[in-house]
């Protein structure tokens, strides 16, 4: 029976390898597992979605009214999808494109930050744990994470992705990235601003 520790390696690896997807939290392994398709986020070269949100820095119970057709009249926009203030990471990420934030400008581009809390919410946690220069969007009904497939349904429970896009005058993405950490590398994000603007 020379196949049988093989056969018993290979079932305990494939449990091993399920074990993983179901419990890990990265969100990647879990639609990996639960979903028969495999997730595909907007990419490079797709028309961005639009849509109208408000913004929390806005007056007023219904905030600001921003519109991303309207934004990308006046130059390329940075659109940032994190998933709140309490994920340390996106605020750190936050923070530091806010540092950035002249660089940007100089390029022409706006950056624009999107997370799913209410305009109360929102407000609540600028007020407590500070703001930053860019605009605050509020997508507390999931429209604009479900239009840009950041919101995963599954089995098992809905899952909610980091996003970061770079979108041009046409509405046109020239950048996407849907990873748990989407917006690290700044030297690309400004190089490819840079690329739009000729």
């Amino acid at each position: 029976m020379p196949f049988v520790p093989i056969i018993i390696a290979v079932a305990a690896a494939l449990i091993a390898s399920r074990y993983y997807a179901k419990h890990t939290s990265d969100p990647t392994a879990m639609q990996m597992e639960n979903n028969p398709q495999p997730h595909r986020g907007l990419a490079e070269g797709d028309l961005a979605p639009d849509f109208t949100l408000p913004d929390a820095h806005g007056q007023g119970e219904n905030g600001a009214p921003v519109t991303l057709s309207q934004l990308v009249e006046k130059g390329p926009v940075l659109l940032i999808y994190y998933l709140g203030y309490n994920c340390p990471r996106c605020v750190a990420h936050l923070a530091r494109l806010d540092d950035d934030h002249d660089a940007y400008a100089k390029l022409g581009a706006q950056v624009i930050a999107i997370g799913p809390g209410t305009l109360t919410e929102t407000r609540d946690s600028i007020e407590n744990y500070g703001d930053f220069a860019f605009p605050m969007l509020c997508d507390d009904k999931m429209k604009v994470a479900k239009a840009y497939n950041l919101f995963v349904e599954t089995p098992d429970g809905n899952t909610l992705l980091h996003g970061a896009y770079i979108i041009d005058k046409n509405r046109r993405i020239r950048f996407a990235s849907q990873t748990s950490h989407p917006y690290d590398d700044e030297e690309n994000l400004l190089a490819i601003l840079k690329s739009t603007q000729k």
